[in-house]
């Protein structure tokens, strides 16, 4: 369910597959980006390499959100773009 404005997220959000290993989804909003799972450790360049390919450089990624601690879904938590 969407809610209108609910964490900036609008009607006009757009959300993307990410190919992490396992499944990740970028969420575009106005107020910038939110990257739901961030996949296994060796997937990390291939991860950042689709974000910069949706539009989403440095800075832009506002929020990190884990649906669960697995490995496959949590090991790459550190945001991206960074060392």
């Amino acid at each position: 369910m969407l809610v209108e404005g609910a964490g900036g997220l609008s009607a006009t959000s757009t959300i993307k597959t990410i190919n992490a290993g396992s499944s990740g989804f970028l969420v575009q909003a106005y107020a910038g980006f939110v990257l739901i799972d961030t996949g296994v450790a060796y997937k990390r360049t291939a991860v950042e390499r689709e974000l910069e390919k949706a539009g989403c450089g440095a800075g832009d990624l506002k929020l990190i959100a884990l649906t669960h601690g697995d490995s496959d879904h949590a090991h790459n938590q550190s945001p991206p773009h960074s060392s």
